[in-house]
């Protein structure tokens, strides 16, 4: 942040400026308190991944490659997003239970509708099939791992408390309640 606040601002970028800083600042706090180990909310996580592919531009086949190599790295992603949680869960960092419940219909209909296969519907056929087979093989069991670990019953230690309430904050650190409270850009 200090290296960031030494640079001057011109007249056109000062609010995009404190726009950014404010972000950043946000994203630091968030760290600080723990909430990488909460990477699993209604609106965001590994079950929203296949969201991804609408942000990409596909313009030519190194584009569907990349995409496809995400689709391969996706267990990696997934036993890290567990890791992650888990470790919340081990500090007592969790979402409420409302939240998780919401969370195996998400992975459902993603197995269910394939957004991961929706690039490579106007590509050849040998680039989709190879696509479905990297789904097949390593996106769909990945998710079905992911639907079964975010099950309710499977976080005894998720809380029907809001958020904002219940988790612990360390000595010297501010209480999560403000940052959770605070509203956003």
């Amino acid at each position: 942040m200090a290296r960031l606040r030494a640079i001057p601002p011109g007249p056109a970028q000062a609010v995009n400026r404190a726009a950014f800083e404010r972000m950043l600042s946000e994203q630091i706090e968030e760290y600080e308190l723990g909430w990488r180990f909460v990477p699993v909310n209604m609106r965001d996580g590994i079950q929203n991944t296949a969201d991804l592919a609408n942000l990409l531009h596909f313009r030519d086949e190194r584009d569907y490659r990349d995409w496809l190599a995400r689709l391969r790295a996706f267990p990696v992603y997934m036993d890290q997003t567990m890791a992650l949680m888990r470790e919340g869960m081990r500090r007592r960092l969790v979402q409420p239970k409302i939240v998780m419940q919401r969370v195996p219909a998400q992975i459902e209909r993603q197995l269910q509708s394939n957004p991961f296969l929706a690039p490579f519907s106007s590509q050849p056929p040998v680039l989709r099939n190879e696509a479905k087979l990297v789904i097949e093989t390593a996106v769909f069991p990945a998710c079905a791992v992911s639907l079964v670990s975010s099950k309710p019953s499977t976080f005894p230690r998720a809380t029907t408390e809001p958020a904002s309430g219940r988790r612990r904050r360390e000595p010297g650190s501010m209480p999560i309640s403000r940052a959770a409270s605070r509203p956003r850009a």
